[in-house]
């Protein structure tokens, strides 16, 4: 649509446009507030509001679609550098929104007027639209007051909330770093007494073995294990706390690349293995050192739960997928014991184990890092398996269009 509507007499400070029902920006009808720049097409009405307005205005979406018009909703934008106060007027039609912003509740009016009594015939479909909606510019005094009323108590109970949910915000944030100091003296308070213990044991099996009979010597070594496998245990635990609560930072990175790091990190110069990589593959969008683990995680798992005398077969590769081929999944295929149905998902969680130490070696907590690993960088994990018949996992990232290095 043009703006030839902004070329009558009275022009209000207000801006009106189009949107989706998801509050997308589909066209621009009128705009002497000058917001062009930041309204573009396919731009969202969530996006240009101030941060601390984006919770009321997603409620002012959801209003305007649940009721047909949500009217007089105040909003702070910014602009030039400081913050504009904007009432906003919501009229749902049949396949989006139309967005009525003005300075001041008469600017609403003198908008909806202008694009419902305009001689313009390129807005003629408008008109019709909003007119069967039952909508009317002009509202008794007593429903504009209970109506602005009732939207003022709504816009303190929002702001009040905003306000409890930055303490209860601060209140996290001082609990994650107390937890996280935590986490960090245990761990070094539990791993230090660990590896003495794993010392002595390894002490007394290399300088007093001779000494001890056959039962003695395997206790020896069963305490060197036990500590040993604690020691990967409380490690495997920092991680997965680190992981949960890091900042990161998503670039684009290079999928096969990233694949052959993490190959050398799990499986090193390992011969006996057959591994296969299908080339080329697409970029896609996560944390380098993150994905590079998970990818590590299931290789290793890949060779770990194997049948006796079976040789390990690996083969991985990429499928773009998803809505627009937005999303990237990667597939790491094994030919091992396999998982029933029924502990798909468990194997996900922390200490998720399905077999003791004895059968299969592991802390437990590799997978639980593919799955946080990959919710943290947007995405998805999942398993394809049947007993006997080795699996299939999968990682789901979003898709990078191409290098930006």
């Amino acid at each position: 649509m043009g703006n030839a509507i902004g070329d009558m007499a009275a022009r209000p400070r207000g801006f009106a446009a189009l949107l989706s029902p998801s509050g997308d920006i589909v066209s621009l009808i009128y705009d002497a507030l000058q917001l062009g720049a930041m309204a573009e097409p396919d731009s969202n009405l969530l996006d240009w509001v101030d941060t601390d307005s984006r919770a009321k205005a997603e409620i002012f979406l959801e209003r305007a679609r649940a009721e047909g018009s949500a009217f007089d909703w105040e909003t702070n934008v910014p602009r030039a550098g400081q913050i504009m106060l904007l009432h906003l007027w919501g009229i749902s039609l049949e396949n989006g929104l139309l967005l009525l912003a003005g300075r001041s509740r008469d600017a609403l009016y003198q908008l909806y007027d202008m694009i419902t009594l305009s001689d313009d015939i390129e807005y003629a479909s408008l008109h019709d639209r909003i007119r069967r909606k039952g909508l009317i510019s002009a509202q008794s005094n007593a429903s504009e007051e209970a109506l602005y009323e009732e939207l003022s108590r709504t816009n303190n109970e929002l702001v009040n909330l905003q306000r409890e949910l930055a303490r209860a915000n601060a209140k996290l944030r001082v609990d994650v770093e107390q937890l996280d100091a935590f986490v960090h003296s245990l761990s070094h308070d539990l791993r230090t007494p660990l590896m003495h213990m794993k010392g002595f044991a390894d002490v007394l099996v290399e300088d007093y073995a001779n000494r001890l009979d056959a039962d003695g010597r395997q206790m020896l070594q069963w305490v060197s294990e036990g500590a040993a496998r604690m020691d990967e245990m409380i490690h495997g635990i920092l991680a997965y706390s680190r992981l949960s609560r890091s900042q990161l930072n998503l670039t684009h990175i290079d999928l096969a690349s990233a694949v052959d790091e993490a190959r050398l990190q799990a499986l090193g110069s390992i011969a006996q293995i057959d591994f296969t990589v299908a080339r080329p593959m697409p970029w896609v969008i996560g944390y380098r050192p993150i994905l590079v683990q998970m990818v590590a995680n299931l290789l290793s798992n890949a060779t770990k739960f194997m049948a006796p005398g079976v040789r390990p077969q690996i083969r991985v590769w990429a499928q773009v997928t998803g809505r627009r081929q937005r999303r990237v999944r990667l597939w790491v295929e094994d030919n091992g014991i396999g998982i029933s149905p029924e502990h798909q998902e468990r194997i996900f969680d922390l200490f998720g184990r399905l077999h003791s130490e004895d059968e299969y070696r592991g802390t437990g907590v590799g997978l639980s890092i593919v799955r946080v690993g990959a919710e943290r960088m947007g995405g998805r994990v999942g398993v394809e398996s049947a007993l006997g018949k080795g699996s299939r996992f999968w990682i789901e990232l979003a898709r990078a269009e191409e290098s930006i290095e």
